[in-house]
């Protein structure tokens, strides 16, 4: 008895040191696990050997190596990202007990009814499993199937089971070791490959320990010199590039004496220059060497140069010019900008220049300025800015992007050339449209208006016209200010383009007045529908910018010919429709009719009078 414990205790050891060996020799860690689980299903008889690994916090586990004997099933293409939730007897006895030992499938414990079923799906009698543990946490399991009878597992397969996941636990601890290392290592070298600097690293035996790519080409460096990893050599071949050898030398040798962080201006021959700096590393306390980084700051000293030539012009300069920093916050401006703007300057401090956008240009138009001015240092062309007092204006503008002292600012420098455009073709589509909405304006009506009437006398067809007044929109501007109020006026005209058909003509007249041809109508169904459509839509909680906010709108109603049958009289016919609709109470429409009575008519010219008054 005494010899089969002793043969049987040599086998395991056997086994085990054979175990071992695969993960010492074998280089790639799949073929030593793979190898592992052949020699396990051998030794313990087992028709499947596998491995589960966790991750996401022990929530979704995954069959990464799976060995099945000839003419068994495999199983692996089933397990992959399978979450570990069901599993819950499972999982709690892998951890307190310490180990799976299932000898009858059909006798597992009623709370492991999930895992029972999984089982008998693929036709396993008995299983048993240990975890694999690193630094006291389970990282996963390996286990052993018999398909095709019930098995008692012996104490044997259970030590050899044991102590097999206790060796491939290790091998996956230090699998994780050599992975985080070569990312460290990879990190390293991705980092000094991304920086614009040079980087150079030496001991304090002056020898080379590391460095990039760009501090060879910032120094025209060959590769041979480079490998000898002698820095003299190095030194020697910087000197005779730098028209301030002498002081470079000096520089080196004053650091080599006092070991302090200085920096260096490096002026090479080529018109180049390289702020130098270098600092001691100590490690434990220790002289280590030092890190040398070299940046090219040519541009920056020409930019310095461009800045302090602009700021000679800033004070006198008829020009607008504003300066602005990194956060696009205006740090300065000058009398002109004051002048053009209408706000002072203790009003821009401080402050996005946004608050000048007209709402002319759409977001397409600031992204493409600001990646041409980060690419080219430079961005020309020509900007329609609003005044303080809610002018808009045109600027031809440039603005540079200037490093000085590594900090970056935007220098913009405007002419307003408004009056220049007056006859160009953008100024002339100002003069018919309306800026803020895009809609036709009043001159650009009454031509339209004019043509019209003209086709329907010619063609014998009917129109109507739509005279539109906001209810309520002076006490928007009042409560919410102007800003609101334009981005209504937007709301507004959008509403009404969505709700007429294409051709219909829909315009801006002036404040919050709109007008509305309804061209070739056959009855009034199509203008009711319109006039309600319109009311409801505007009668709702607008929510502009988190304000909710309330209006409505009155609308009067002239019909060509059957009202009028010129333009003028039409628009005083809708007119006073329309003021009929707010005289009996607002958000409604009116047609007009003969006879409106005299108390419309004073209410009418009482409004118009109030409203002239208020323009004026």
């Amino acid at each position: 008895m005494e010899k089969i414990i002793v043969n049987n205790q040599l086998k395991l050891y056997k086994f085990i040191s054979k175990l071992s060996s695969y993960f010492i020799k074998d280089k790639d860690f799949d073929t030593s696990i793979n190898k592992a689980l052949k020699a396990l299903t051998k030794i313990t008889k087992t028709h499947r050997t596998y491995i589960f690994t966790f991750r996401k916090n022990q929530t979704i586990m995954n069959n990464c190596y799976e060995y099945c004997k000839e003419g068994i099933p495999q199983e692996i293409q089933n397990y992959q990202n399978v979450p570990t939730q069901p599993i819950v007897w499972w999982m709690n006895t892998l951890k307190n007990e310490g180990y799976i030992n299932i000898s009858n499938i059909d006798e597992m414990p009623v709370e492991a009814h999930f895992e029972q079923e999984d089982l008998k799906r693929q036709k396993i009698k008995s299983i048993l499993c240990f975890p694999l543990i690193i630094k006291d946490e389970m990282i996963g399991f390996i286990g052993l199937d018999d398909i095709k009878d019930e098995r008692t597992w012996k104490n044997k397969t259970i030590n050899i089971l044991k102590l097999s996941s206790e060796i491939i636990s290790s091998a996956f601890e230090k699998k994780l070791q050599q992975n985080s290392l070569t990312s460290v290592n990879s990190a390293l070298e991705a980092t000094l490959e991304s920086t614009k600097d040079g980087i150079l690293v030496i001991n304090k035996e002056g020898e080379i320990i590391n460095y990039n790519k760009n501090f060879l080409k910032m120094w025209k460096i060959p590769a041979k010199m480079i490998k000898k990893g002698a820095t003299d050599i190095l030194l020697e071949h910087a000197k005779k590039q730098l028209t301030n050898g002498q002081e470079f030398a000096n520089y080196l040798e004053a650091l080599a004496n006092n070991k302090n962080s200085k920096n260096f201006l490096a002026l090479k021959k080529n018109g180049e220059i390289l702020e130098l700096h270098s600092k001691a590393v100590f490690l434990n306390q220790k002289d280590f060497g030092r890190v040398w980084s070299c940046t090219n700051v040519t541009e920056n000293k020409t930019y310095e140069a461009k800045l302090e030539l602009l700021s000679r012009v800033f004070k006198s300069s008829s020009a607008a010019i504003a300066i602005t920093n990194r956060k696009n916050q205006i740090v300065d401006v000058n009398n002109s900008f004051e002048q053009t703007s209408g706000y002072s300057k203790e009003e821009l401090i401080g402050i996005d220049p946004a608050i000048l956008q007209s709402k002319w240009h759409d977001k397409k138009f600031y992204k493409k300025l600001w990646k041409i001015l980060n690419k080219d240092l430079v961005w020309s062309g020509e900007i329609w800015d609003r005044k303080k007092s809610g002018e808009v204006y045109l600027n031809r503008t440039q603005i540079h992007k200037v490093i000085s002292n590594n900090q970056i600012y935007y220098i913009s420098i405007a002419q307003d050339i408004t009056k220049e455009r007056e006859y160009e073709e953008h100024i002339e589509k100002l003069a018919f449209y309306d800026i803020l909405t895009n809609l036709p304006n009043r001159c650009f009506f009454n031509e339209q208006l004019e043509s019209v009437v003209t086709e329907s006398k010619r063609y014998e067809k009917k129109f109507a016209l739509l005279f539109l007044d906001l209810d309520n929109f002076k006490e928007v501007n009042d409560s919410y200010g102007h800003l609101i109020g334009d981005k209504l006026l937007q709301f507004v005209a959008k509403v009404l383009k969505e709700n007429v058909r294409s051709s219909d003509i829909i315009s801006r007249l002036s404040g919050d007045e709109f007008t509305i041809i309804i061209k070739d109508i056959q009855d009034y169904t199509n203008i009711i529908h319109t006039c309600n459509t319109i009311i409801e839509k505007l009668s709702q909680k607008i929510i502009i910018e988190k304000h909710k906010i309330q209006i409505g709108c009155s609308i009067g109603v002239s019909i060509y010919p059957n009202d009028a049958q010129e333009a003028k009289e039409l628009i005083q016919k809708a007119d006073t429709a329309m003021y009929s609709s707010k005289h009996f109470g607002k958000n409604q429409y009116s047609f007009h009719y003969e006879g409106m009575s005299d108390g419309t008519l004073k209410f009418y010219n009482l409004q118009r009078y109030e409203k002239i008054s208020k323009q004026a």
